[in-house]
């Protein structure tokens, strides 16, 4: 089976999700769990639960990761095992595809000592929304909590965790869910509600990857010790080659046109000069001393709101272009006018910028050959991945250097400092980043 990628979703990302997942088994318990390790100091984010897949998949020769959700130290929750099916939570208590319980895993080591994690702060706010969502989908009474120690001789969740506690703060959350309507109808709602739509999707699809057991004994038991750290890196299928790289926007020139007095395309932190999309200097002077000025014209003595936009990691020219097309009508009807970095962070990318550093620079990397491909990836890993778009980050806000190129966030800031100085206090100036774009 191929390594999957693991969604992060937002605790209310995670609420919408559970009305939307369409459900054939009936949850009658929440188990609740702890990694042990990775603690919370060890915690790698996607790349500790790709570890905690292979070790569960390819050394316990399970189906899937053991637990249906992880949460992790900053109360995020990283979506697992098919909801449809049991989970590997201990012996005896899994169910079945008909009924069973809804599992999830704490990262941190929360046994009674010094050294220990503490079950503290958004991790304890989160797990305590999650178990009360879950309950109150399905119909079910606090009780039906069930630590791991309760099922059999472990600590886990953690010595310190105290269950009586632990139903206190799950009932707090139930009845703060049972808020008025007039503060859920006055909550602010998202600008782009098709993107929720898109990530509830794309959870639903990511979650039914597995729809058998296969070989998977019923009677699976969850172990916490094991190296969940880093991921072993091997057996890896990718998909690749031409069809897979070839991701092109669907965008028509006439689009990509009228997207360009709003965006800035980077590449390893540069002005980019290949792709659907180039960005030059000469651009992003006509942004601040055409495109600005004359939407300013359109719009008498009312403040310039300038809004910045960066999106995440692990996307594509193609997407952050697909995002920017969705987005921008938006903004200009609202009177903001937005700048979009598409800084060129998708996978495939990102390893070209690796290898083209590794390689002093060489452009063309594009007719990748699998083995490439997968020689590249188990080499990499996922923290040099991420640790390349951070690279790329930290490229585009370089200065001019004595026969170097200057970082393109840096060109694009003293031409704002500029455009700034002739308008004076007329101009709002606002910054949004996505995950890695923040």
């Amino acid at each position: 089976m191929p390594t999957p990628t693991f969604q992060r979703l937002s605790p209310e990302q995670f609420a919408s999700l559970l009305q939307k997942f369409p459900f054939q088994r009936r949850i009658n318990a929440v188990h609740m769990h702890h990694t042990w390790r990775p603690n919370r100091q060890q915690f790698r984010g996607h790349a500790s639960i790709v570890a905690m897949w292979e070790f569960h998949t390819r050394t316990n020769g399970w189906s899937d990761i053991a637990q249906h959700i992880t949460i992790d130290p900053e109360g995020m929750i990283w979506l697992g095992r098919n909801w449809n099916l049991p989970p590997a939570s201990a012996s005896g208590h899994n169910g079945n595809r008909t009924a069973g319980p809804f599992m999830f895993e704490m990262v941190g080591d929360f046994d009674a000592g010094p050294g220990h994690d503490s079950f503290d702060g958004a991790q304890r706010e989160t797990a305590l929304k999650v178990i009360a969502l879950v309950q109150q989908r399905f119909g079910l009474e606090p009780g039906t909590l069930r630590f791991h120690n309760m099922m059999g001789p472990k600590t886990c969740p953690g010595s310190s965790i105290d269950f009586q506690e632990v139903l206190r703060g799950v009932a707090a959350a139930r009845e703060a869910l049972q808020a008025p309507r007039e503060l859920e109808a006055a909550a602010p709602r998202s600008p782009f509600p098709e993107e929720e739509d898109l990530a509830v999707q794309q959870a639903i699809r990511g979650l039914q990857r597995v729809t058998d057991l296969g070989s998977e004994s019923a009677e699976a038991d969850h172990v916490c010790a094991e190296d969940h750290l880093e991921p072993l890196g091997r057996e890896t299928s990718l998909a690749t080659g031409p069809q897979a790289l070839q991701r092109g926007s669907g965008l028509d020139a006439a689009a990509l046109a009228a997207l360009r007095p709003h965006l800035v395309n980077l590449r390893a932190g540069k002005f980019s000069s290949e792709g659907e999309m180039t960005s030059t200097p000469e651009e992003v002077d006509a942004i601040f001393e055409q495109h600005l000025p004359r939407w300013m014209a359109q719009h008498g003595d009312a403040p310039a709101r300038i809004v910045f936009f960066a999106h995440g990691g692990l996307v594509s020219e193609s997407s952050g272009l697909q995002i920017a097309q969705r987005h921008v009508g938006w903004w200009l009807a609202n009177g903001v006018y937005p700048i979009y970095f598409l800084w060129e962070t998708g996978f495939f990318e990102t390893i070209a910028q690796l290898l083209g550093r590794a390689t002093g620079g060489a452009r063309g990397l594009t007719d990748f050959s699998d083995f490439l491909i997968e020689t590249a990836a188990r080499a990499l890993q996922g923290p040099r991945i991420w640790g390349g778009m951070k690279w790329s980050a930290e490229r585009a806000s370089d200065a001019p250097s004595p026969g170097g190129p200057i970082g393109g966030a840096y060109y694009v800031a003293q031409q704002l400092k500029k455009f700034c100085d002739r308008h004076g206090n007329r101009v709002e100036l606002h910054a949004a980043g996505h995950s890695a774009g923040s």
